[in-house]
């Protein structure tokens, strides 16, 4: 009892929630496995399901099965599939699925970017309706995030991802790049994004930064967690001091950055080249035109003063 309220008391501190609102959230929320999930779905009356492990292919497969012949209420799913090829059976029925699905967690899947590439693809279908997405505790590294943000998050299209949870992965800076594109495209629908405890470097951070400030309308997003932000490199984003205490006092939960971006892009972006004279390195973003990012490749480093 004690191990599941410091679980949920973890979750609805991750959340910005009140613990009581979590706790009443999650009493529908007991494990259940694999063959009594498959036995709730064709009942039809399950809308919130936590499938606790799929064990092998085999049981991701009859699971699969199951939710794409069965027409329920469905709108909630976590669950634990077997990695990379678990992932591509459970993907290739979420297109196919009768239930409205709108929230989807595989945390500590052993999900690798080869995962992505079939998960990704089969939330670009049309009938893929999911907004809500956790993928924190994966092995996803910088291809796995191109590849998320080139099918999710593409200039030209409406995302319907609203929340993605990155967190706990293994992408570094070219990752942070990728993801910082997505976020300057005006499509971009997101509210709330957790990119904790990966390993992001300084010029990682400021391109997140910069991405936020890209933007011709300010940012939808409202939670950004995980953002390492020290004082050194505020002040290289051209943050003010008192906005970086409160990052600071808000343990990254990112509200004062958000709020900062959001008024720098309505009165001016003189900030933003202040951000990109300092990623030189190996990879260049830089404004052309109506502050549009485009990445440039280079062959040399470069050190600029």
């Amino acid at each position: 009892l004690l191990g599941v309220l410091a679980r949920e008391g973890w979750h609805a501190h991750r959340a910005g929630r009140s613990f009581l609102s979590r706790l009443m959230e999650s009493s529908w929320h007991h494990a259940v496995d694999w063959i009594e999930a498959i036995r709730i779905l064709t009942e039809g009356k399950a809308v919130k399901l936590n499938v606790k492990n799929m064990p092998s292919l085999g049981a991701t497969q009859a699971f699969a099965k199951a939710l794409k012949e069965t027409k329920c209420g469905l709108t909630t799913l976590e669950t634990v599939v077997p990695g990379d090829e678990g992932l591509q059976v459970f993907a290739a029925a979420l297109p196919e699925t009768k239930a409205p699905l709108k929230i989807l967690s595989l945390t500590v899947c052993g999900i690798g970017d080869k995962g992505i590439v079939y998960l990704s693809k089969a939330m670009e279908h049309s009938r893929c309706s999911i907004a809500h997405l956790n993928l924190a505790g994966n092995n996803i590294g910088d291809a796995g995030m191109h590849t998320l943000v080139c099918r999710l998050l593409q200039p030209g299209r409406r995302s319907r991802l609203t929340y993605l949870d990155v967190s706990e992965n293994d992408f570094q800076d070219d990752g942070a790049m990728s993801l910082a594109e997505g976020m300057r495209s005006e499509s971009c629908s997101l509210t709330s994004l957790d990119v904790g405890h990966n390993d992001l470097s300084e010029m990682g951070i400021m391109a997140i930064v910069a991405g936020l400030l890209a933007r011709s309308e300010p940012s939808p997003l409202r939670i950004l967690r995980g953002l390492e932000m020290t004082v050194d490199i505020a002040s290289k984003c051209g943050i003010p001091r008192h906005v970086a205490s409160e990052i600071d006092e808000e343990e990254y939960s990112g509200c004062s950055l958000l709020r900062w971006a959001s008024e720098r892009v309505v009165k001016s972006r003189a900030v933003l080249p202040l951000i990109e004279k300092r990623l030189p390195v190996q990879r260049v973003c830089c404004i052309v035109g109506d502050f549009i990012f485009w990445r440039h490749y280079l062959t040399t480093k470069l050190e600029v003063t």
